[in-house]
């Protein structure tokens, strides 16, 4: 009876995104196969783990695809995306062995960096990959009116739908500095998703609807009301662009959700206050959203 339910759960086949910053996400697909097929993308890295003891590990190409041992836990494999390409992954376990055919495709993600008020710049990420990806991992470096460098760091940017942009901002300290954002540069140096899962774009499914008020002081409240109209529950964000008279975007405010199926959401409110934003003449809702199945 041991030896069976060793055998059970052996038959399970767990890939679990490595993420720096974010949370680690586990994904679990019961499987009989001792051979199964992923897609990934330049510079993610994942574990692949059934739960038996790892005798060996070995990778058709490792300039495409580096496979190593877990050093922390001997029934987990390290997996790195280096290069597009194929490559086909032999783990050797107390049980027998696993095949992981794995294609490598290219990240194809774009950064572009624009100045909003003082302080702060814009960063808008776009996804030309057809696949949705919890976040990605942008690198980016700002340089002021000397060429000099004044802020060098990684920023994670979460809910990247296939084919949409999603946004986030830098904040740098604007009395000590100003930032040229010509020279300033950006770019996505890996991403990560759940190669286990299928993800599938619902920001369609979303219908959002905002009621305003403004206070005496010129405050404008803006309140927004989702509604998942799908039949899968999804994650998302409203992306609340903020322009003066001439369409520049002078500000951001975000609003990450969770819907489960057909439910409307209410509680989501934003204000765009006079005083930050003395230029303030309009506000666009932008909304992307997408679900997940094992």
């Amino acid at each position: 009876m041991k030896k069976l339910t060793k055998r059970l759960i052996a038959a399970v086949l767990v890939l679990t995104m490595l993420v720096v910053i974010v949370p680690v996400t586990d994904a679990q697909a019961a499987t009989s196969s001792k051979t199964t097929s992923y897609t990934v993308y330049k510079g993610e890295e994942f574990t692949w783990t059934n739960y038996e003891t790892v005798k060996s590990v070995k990778s058709s190409d490792k300039k495409i695809v580096k496979a190593t041992k877990d050093s922390s836990a001997n029934y987990k494999v390290d997996l790195k995306a280096k290069k597009v390409g194929k490559a086909k992954i032999t783990v050797k376990t107390n049980y027998g062995t696993y095949y992981l055919n794995l294609t490598v495709k290219k990240l194809a993600v774009k950064v572009t960096l624009s100045k909003m008020s003082d302080g702060y710049v814009l960063v808008k990420v776009k996804n030309k990959t057809d696949q949705t990806f919890d976040g990605v991992y942008v690198d980016y470096t700002l340089v002021d009116g000397d060429g000099d460098t004044v802020a060098s760091n990684t920023m994670t940017v979460s809910n990247c739908v296939a084919g949409k942009a999603v946004y986030d901002y830098i904040y740098y300290n604007s009395y000590s500095y100003d930032v040229d954002i010509d020279a300033s540069t950006a770019k996505v140096s890996s991403a990560y998703h759940t190669p286990s899962y299928t993800y599938k774009n619902r920001s369609s499914k979303v219908k959002v609807t905002a009621k305003e008020t403004t206070d005496e002081s010129g405050n404008l409240t803006i309140s927004l009301t989702n509604t998942n109209t799908a039949s899968k529950p999804i994650t998302g964000c409203n992306y609340i662009l903020i322009y003066d008279a001439d369409d520049n975007i002078i500000g951001l405010d975000t609003r990450s959700f969770y819907l489960a199926s057909k439910v409307t959401d209410t509680s989501v409110g934003v204000t765009i206050y006079s005083s930050l934003y003395p230029d303030y003449d309009h506000y666009v809702i932008k909304t992307v959203a997408y679900s997940y199945t094992m």
